[in-house]
């Protein structure tokens, strides 16, 4: 099969008469993140917290089948870390990170009327736009923005998101409340790379695998065009 032919078959179903639906919305939510990393510091990490922040963007849904379509969002997430370390003068290391992602998951419908559960699952990829650290040394805390080092640092980021969505469909529109997990499959630092910082290297040595994970929870609002099928209808 052609290139050119298997391309054909995608725009004659996805313009398909019988079934096409787009759900166009925003959404907003909380994040709450953390870090899963291989540790080889000569300070020991004794206390990983988990770091909140906001979001929020599009999100775009297409459907041509009665139970399966696609979501792909637009977001703007802030991510990050804190970490405690076991010495004598309590350091402390916080670091945000501001992304712009794309998430592209396949979104199934369970359910036939007005309320249904929906179940996602894709891959997403992320820019790092700008970044902030916090340092504290024996209550003393110093905050400053985060100098990009292309040697050190991935500011693209790749991995996995898998939820869980109730939505309720009124005359005026859906209304969706979405948890999600997130999995980082790439390092926020380049694998195998050492600082020449000694000042930064006492308050957070870089480890070999720096990988974002947690959850968020958002609340959506969608529009509908396109054919509304039966079984969102009364």
């Amino acid at each position: 099969m052609s290139i050119r032919y298997f391309l054909f078959l995608i725009i004659l179903l996805a313009s398909s008469p019988l079934f096409a639906q787009w759900n166009v919305g925003l959404k907003g939510g909380v994040n709450i993140m953390s870090i899963n990393y291989d540790a080889r510091f000569n300070q020991r990490a004794i206390e990983q917290d988990f770091k909140m922040g906001y979001m929020g963007g599009f999100t775009f849904q297409y459907f041509n089948q009665p139970n399966i379509g696609l979501q792909i969002e637009a977001l703007y997430i802030q991510k990050g870390f804190k970490t405690k370390f076991d010495t004598l003068n309590n350091l402390q290391y916080e670091r945000s990170i501001d992304y712009l992602t794309m998430p592209m998951l396949m979104h199934t419908y369970i359910g036939k009327k007005r309320f249904n559960l929906s179940l996602l699952l894709g891959p997403y990829i992320s820019y790092a736009l700008s970044s902030n650290e916090k340092f504290t040394e024996d209550g003393n805390t110093t905050t400053q923005d985060y100098v990009w080092d292309r040697e050190r640092d991935n500011r693209f980021e790749f991995g996995l998101q898998a939820g869980i969505a109730f939505r309720n469909t009124f005359n005026f529109g859906i209304l969706e409340l979405e948890g999600m997990y997130t999995l980082g499959l790439t390092s926020i630092y380049k694998w195998g790379v050492v600082s020449t910082d000694p000042d930064k290297d006492k308050f957070f040595p870089i480890p070999e695998q720096v990988q974002h994970r947690g959850i968020n929870i958002t609340l959506s609002y969608y529009k509908t065009f396109g054919k509304i099928p039966e079984r969102l209808k009364d």
